[in-house]
Formats: structure tokens, sequence, C-alpha cells
């Protein structure tokens, strides 16, 4: 099992999923679609459609989504982290909150769970977006809040990966 542990007792790790993500995004680019089977125009069969939003399938749709939410983070005071394109920090006396990105799911973290509980209240009014509560599981990776602090575990991820590959029931050797 590979593990870690994060010393700070008093942060809160919440996870939140954007509903449809990709449906919210704003094209910044003119784009045009054929006319969805079923839904043609009979009298102009040859029209095609100019799209005002961006759609799943679509390859700007990743981009404009992620572009909006950055732009909305950015009009709540947060800063992208200079390492990491996905990492946005908000700080100030009373508190930090950072929120990380991952395609359409978010970990909303922080020292004051006021403050945490404001920034998802405002994310889910402005982007449709479902509170997960706790952050328990996120890309394989367990987490777990004990006494000494906050623990990251892929012991399931390497149990899985023993399963699928037939070793489960294997016999560990000392080397």
């Amino acid at each position: 099992t590979i593990f870690a542990v994060a010393t700070s007792k008093g942060w809160l790790l919440h996870q939140m999923d954007m509903k449809n993500a990709f449906l919210h995004g704003d094209l910044q680019e003119e784009v045009y679609m054929e006319q969805s089977q079923g839904f043609e125009n009979v009298n102009h069969p040859s029209y095609v459609c100019k799209l005002k939003k961006a759609l799943y399938g679509l390859k700007q749709a990743p981009r404009a989504c992620h572009a909006r939410i950055v732009a909305y983070l950015v009009s709540l005071g947060f800063h992208m982290a200079d390492a990491d394109h996905s990492l946005y920090v908000r700080k100030d006396e009373h508190g930090i909150v950072i929120i990380c990105i991952y395609v359409d799911d978010l970990i909303v973290g922080g020292d004051n769970e006021a403050k945490i509980e404001h920034v998802k209240t405002l994310l889910k009014q402005e982007l449709y977006i479902k509170d997960l509560w706790e952050l328990r599981f996120f890309l394989g990776i367990e987490i777990v809040r004990t006494k000494e602090g906050i623990w990251l575990s892929q012991r399931q991820y390497a149990l899985d990966m023993l399963s699928k590959y037939g070793m489960a029931d294997c016999k560990p050797i000392s080397m």
C-alpha cells in the first residue's frame, strides 16, 4: 500500500461534480453542425446549425467548459497556481480555500468550513454542480481522515490491479 499523511488536522476536503459539464461552455469560435437525424428541417434539408453552446463530442467542449469554470473562479477572487493550472487558491485573514479541477470534478478544500460552504453554494448556483460531500475516493486514491491528519492510500487500486491480472491469490515471497 502506498500512502502519505497530511498533518493539517483542521482541513476539510469535499468533492463536487459538474452536471452535464461540456454543455455549459461558451464557444469562442463559430462552429456549425449538420442537422441532427430526426430533427431535419424538411423545407431546408441542406441547412446547417450554428452552435451557441458547446456539445458533448465537440472537440472545443472541454476547453470551453474549463474556461467558464476558470472565469467564474477568478471572478470569486481565486488565483491560479503557477505550478498547476488546475489548482486555484483564495486566501485571506479568515482562512484559505483551494479548488482543484479535474475534467468535470472539483475538489474543494480549506481550513475554514464556513468559507468552504460559501464557495460551494456559489459554485452550485452558477455551474450546475452537485455536492458529493466529503472526499473519500478520487482517481483511484482513497482519502481517510484520522486524528493524525489526512491519509492517502492506493490500497484498493492495488487490490483491483492484482485481481484484474489474476494475481490476487498469489503468495508473497521474500527477496
